[in-house]
């Protein structure tokens, strides 16, 4: 496969770490501006191929996915320019949250094969979850050889129905950011009560390591694993009354995952 990647930052970044790893891809150009910020083991890969302008690609071979991981916000002014070169690719793939499938064909063409994506960052570490929606321009080996791409960094889930992706994004997308905070809590609270900061870090860091690895490798689902843990009258029931009461904890996460739900529809009429 011969790849295009437009925007190597945090996400674009994350998959291409992932796809270092592999013998997948035969070559990837990459256009990122700020090549500065790119880490240096990536651009001494040989079949990654930087530059930091978009003109660089105009008299490239045809691409099998151009895969466009710009953030929303720019998006509008890096398709119009991508639209003036002269360039082919037999599919658009964006990584972008709230930005539609028609929001990519009114600028590329409404016979393009366009594909609409939201990785997560654990991609970085062939550790992804993506949710994928094919417009109807997208034959069988498009279909099979974008899900082949975000597979070498993890697996993939296919959406039939384009409505949802945000909530897909709100999910997964967004996701590691939310345990991330969790972590963080918990070391700050290991702290208060006295554990050294470096052994609090630690014991956070390993506890979501360890129980992941349990969730992932264990045929059992996160509620049985909760109560494997949970003691009657134990300490973990004491901390989980806590955060059970009144459904708070379940109600937060709830509010979390709708606001960013929300933004995601809020991105795609501000772009549009």
């Amino acid at each position: 496969m011969k790849i295009c990647l437009v925007g190597c930052g945090k996400m674009g970044s994350s998959l291409l770490e992932g796809w270092s790893l592999l013998n997948l891809i035969n070559e990837i150009l990459i256009i990122e501006p700020n090549l500065k910020n790119i880490p240096k083991e990536l651009i001494r890969i040989k079949k990654f191929y930087f530059y930091n302008d978009l003109t660089k690609i105009e008299n490239s071979n045809v691409f099998d996915i151009i895969v466009l991981a710009v953030k929303p916000q720019v998006m509008k002014d890096v398709v119009i320019q991508l639209s003036k070169l002269n360039i082919k690719s037999k599919a658009w793939l964006s990584i972008a949250a709230g930005l539609s499938v028609n929001f990519f064909e009114n600028y590329l063409g409404h016979n393009q094969a366009i594909i609409r994506t939201i990785p997560n960052t654990p991609s970085s570490v062939l550790k992804g979850i993506t949710a994928m929606y094919f417009n109807t321009n997208c034959n069988s080996q498009i279909i099979e050889n974008a899900e082949m791409l975000l597979n070498a960094v993890g697996e993939t889930i296919k959406v039939n129905d384009e409505e949802l992706m945000d909530a897909y994004t709100a999910v997964s997308g967004s996701g590691p950011a939310y345990i991330y905070y969790m972590v963080e809590a918990m070391i700050d609270a290991g702290i208060q009560i006295g554990i050294h900061p470096d052994n609090a870090k630690k014991l956070a860091e390993k506890t979501l390591v360890g129980s992941a690895y349990l969730l992932e490798n264990r045929n059992v689902d996160a509620q049985e694993l909760r109560k494997a843990v949970t003691s009657p009258k134990g300490t973990t029931e004491a901390g989980l009354e806590v955060l059970m009461r009144d459904n708070n904890f379940f109600n937060l996460v709830k509010n979390a995952i709708n606001e960013a739900k929300n933004r995601g529809k809020d991105l795609g009429k501000l772009q549009s």
